[in-house]
């Protein structure tokens, strides 16, 4: 406070020994020698100034400080929200990029996919799905329930039901639906097959592909063709194999009968009459077994579809006697009676007279097979 009642400001300056000779404050030189060291304070320089300006100034560079932390402050947290405002514009840019890709995807696609929120409401179908289901795009539209759909596609005949009820056909699917456990096939009205597969999403909607496995279908009853036609034909060689055996040893049989009859001269040295009948026999007996064997030969002629039947004049009566002479030992073996009924009176026929005979040796062997001890198989021809 001056003498005149103004304010001063009083700053004591410290004065600092810059070099090696010092002065006191009354400008007396000091000694160097300790405790004086070069740098220590010898005194202070008091400068006065009036209080008013500097107070203002005093007063101002808090406002000043506060103003310019408070636009600093400002400046960043406007930088950092413009950092995050483009991130998040960015975030939000990739985001729908990378969603239109998908659907470009999903549109793309062959398969049908259709899109349901979590109140089972349609939420998007790709073209193909559109195609697949052509009777009712006037339902695919966004919003439209599951059971809407799938009712509709029954109402309007596109499932083929078979026998099943409608209503069987829509608990059914619906059940499945709220399981969504594997695929189903289901064939259409068209006679095409489509393979449906469910799956729920993580919102609780749901999505579902469908394919057309039309072309899988029909491979799959080619190739089961094809294995019922290769099982049948192992099964027709088995047959055959079988009966070739039973036609082999008829004839070989009757050859070995006769010629033991004619080794051990049963009816005497004498009897030629019946070694010349049981000659005859085994001559038939030999033609018989050559034309099986050349039936065996010309099963390559059959598959080719080159095989001619010959058609001469046969006379039924010479036939089943030959026959009959084949089987005589079976008859004997199994105690069965023969009994030979043909009308004398029946023209020649024009038939192959080799697969004439198989047929009738055929079924005169099962007979003789298959009836009991003491019982009777009779050969009948007469004109109908």
């Amino acid at each position: 406070m001056g003498s005149g009642g103004e304010r001063f400001v009083r700053a004591i300056m410290p004065s600092l020994a810059e070099q090696e000779v010092c002065i006191d404050c009354h400008n007396a030189l000091q000694t160097l020698e300790p405790p004086w060291k070069l740098g220590d304070m010898m005194g202070g320089l008091v400068i006065d100034r009036h209080a008013a300006p500097t107070l203002a100034r005093i007063r101002k560079e808090p406002v000043l400080l506060g103003a310019l932390m408070l636009l600093l402050c400002y400046g960043i947290g406007v930088g950092f929200y413009s950092l995050a405002a483009r991130a998040q514009r960015v975030r939000a840019k990739v985001e729908r990029q990378a969603q239109n890709r998908m659907i470009d995807v999903i549109k793309s696609l062959s398969g049908g996919i259709a899109i349901f929120d979590s109140n089972n409401r349609l939420a998007m179908v790709n073209p193909a799905f559109e195609r697949m289901h052509a009777r009712m795009t006037d339902l695919l539209q966004t919003g439209t329930p599951f059971e809407t759909i799938l009712r509709e596609q029954v109402r309007r005949g596109r499932l083929d039901l078979g026998n099943e009820e409608p209503e069987n056909c829509i608990a059914r699917a619906l059940g499945r639906y709220r399981k969504l456990r594997g695929s189903i096939e289901s064939k259409l009205s068209s006679g095409r097959w489509e393979q449906v597969r469910e799956q729920r999403l993580d919102d609780g909607g749901m999505y579902e592909v469908v394919l057309d496995i039309t072309e899988e279908k029909d491979r799959e009853v080619t190739l089961r063709a094809a294995k019922d036609a290769a099982e049948t034909t192992n099964q027709a060689k088995s047959e055959f194999l079988a009966n070739m055996s039973r036609e082999l040893r008829t004839p070989l049989n009757a050859i070995i009968g006769f010629a033991e009859i004619i080794q051990s001269k049963l009816f005497g040295s004498e009897a030629s009459t019946h070694y010349t009948t049981y000659g005859k026999d085994i001559l038939d007996s030999a033609r018989y077994l050559r034309d099986i064997i050349n039936d065996v030969l010309d099963m390559s002629k059959i598959e080719a579809g080159r095989y001619a039947l010959e058609l001469p004049e046969v006379s039924l009566p010479e036939l089943v006697e030959a026959c009959q002479k084949l089987v005589a030992g079976r008859l004997e073996t199994g105690q069965v009676t023969l009994g030979v009924a043909i009308d004398t009176s029946l023209p020649p026929i024009f038939a192959d007279p080799r697969a004439l005979k198989q047929i009738l040796l055929n079924l005169l062997s099962n007979a003789v097979k298959f009836t009991l001890a003491a019982e009777r198989v009779d050969i009948v021809a007469r004109l109908s």
